[in-house]
């Protein structure tokens, strides 16, 4: 089984866990408006809860990120962003994210993160977790500017993951896919609704459907990097994780949007909505590459253990491992749900993971 229910998790994980030590992000996880409560602060970037970068309290308990989350496993992890601040503040850290980013402006960004990087002593001789996510704002100018066509999108995205394999080795880049800003313009309100007409009129009216197709093609294009030449060697590797593909807004029980997750533009995620991009993005890049969850439960605080026997984050080459394994094993064919018992079994028993983060020791 792949995903174990646990109530505590030993050492058995850190000493075998893939020892990633500099967490770091760019493009749009600076977590603008995470924490804004009135108009007076709504600029604010509260990079400290980034779901994919932030390291607010130091334990995925009180904040639930990805480096929080890592940090069960090995203490050693650094890099994450604290607190409030532009991305050269002081608690930036890696966090080189910079808000309303789109994909033009995504080189620049990388090229920072290296300088950063670099600036580190011994930094290159260690592993490295690059999650690079951008596209909502291309989305809301792409039926207007076909500079921001699919194609376009994904050429840029392909030449920053190239300049990554160049300058960072021992580097594995987490790219998740881009959601349906389509399917966030349902979560609104009156004021909402007018601001979103001129920063998002792609996500609008007869706009609508033309846009959740060019999602689709987003999507498809990034998941090219799986399977593709850049996962070759041993020190780089690149893997896509499809939570956001079926993206449905969380709902009351009367059928609304639950607006508790949201900004206050209802755009953004809020520090809730942050928590469960979080656990959802660690409990894709820890179940095999066949596997993955395309979508998430917002309100679910389950936050999967690694399997005991193969404790990596899964890429195109530990799906090779993985397969030569399960070779030994006298175990022919390759790994997915329905081939594997264990697995059949404990997908009736237990929720998208096994184990709440309420019970982690």
């Amino acid at each position: 089984m792949w995903v174990t229910p646990c109530t505590h998790l030993s050492m058995y994980f850190y000493l075998r866990f893939i020892p990633v030590y500099y967490n770091a992000c760019f493009c749009t996880q600076a977590g603008f408006a995470a924490r804004s409560t009135s108009i007076l602060n709504y600029i604010q970037e509260a990079r400290g809860v980034s779901w994919s970068i932030g390291g607010d309290e130091g334990d995925h308990r009180a904040c639930a990120t990805l480096p929080n989350i890592l940090r069960y496993f090995n203490s050693e992890v650094t890099g994450a962003s604290f607190g409030t601040g532009g991305k050269d503040s002081d608690g930036a850290q890696l966090n080189r994210a910079v808000s309303a980013a789109k994909s033009d402006g995504i080189r620049a960004q990388a090229e920072d993160l290296v300088a950063k990087i670099k600036e580190m002593p011994g930094a290159m001789d260690k592993w490295k977790l690059v999650t690079l996510w951008i596209g909502g704002n291309d989305l809301c100018q792409q039926c207007n500017n076909e500079k921001f066509s699919p194609e376009e999108y994904y050429n840029r995205i392909y030449e920053t993951v190239d300049y990554l394999k160049g300058e960072l080795p021992r580097t594995l880049v987490n790219i998740p896919l881009i959601l349906d800003v389509a399917t966030l313009a349902e979560a609104t309100t009156l004021v909402c609704g007018a601001v979103r007409l001129v920063a998002c009129n792609c996500a609008n009216g007869d706009n609508k459907e033309h846009t959740r197709e060019r999602v689709k093609e987003y999507q498809r294009l990034v998941e090219q990097f799986d399977g593709s030449s850049f996962n070759d060697g041993d020190d780089f590797a690149v893997v896509t994780q499809p939570f956001f593909r079926g993206l449905t807004l969380p709902r009351k029980e009367n059928g609304d949007v639950d607006m508790s997750f949201f900004a206050l533009d209802c755009f953004h995620m809020n520090t809730l909505g942050h928590r469960a991009f979080a656990i959802s993005l660690w409990n894709n890049m820890i179940t095999p590459v066949t596997m993955k969850s395309e979508t998430w439960d917002p309100y679910s605080e389950v936050i999967d253990c690694p399997n005991e026997d193969f404790p990596y984050i899964f890429t195109d080459r530990t799906m090779e491992r993985l397969a030569a394994v399960r070779q030994s094993q006298g175990k022919e064919g390759e790994f997915n749900a329905e081939s594997d018992p264990s697995s059949q079994e404990q997908s009736k028993t237990t929720p998208v993971g096994g184990v709440s983060d309420r019970s982690l020791e």
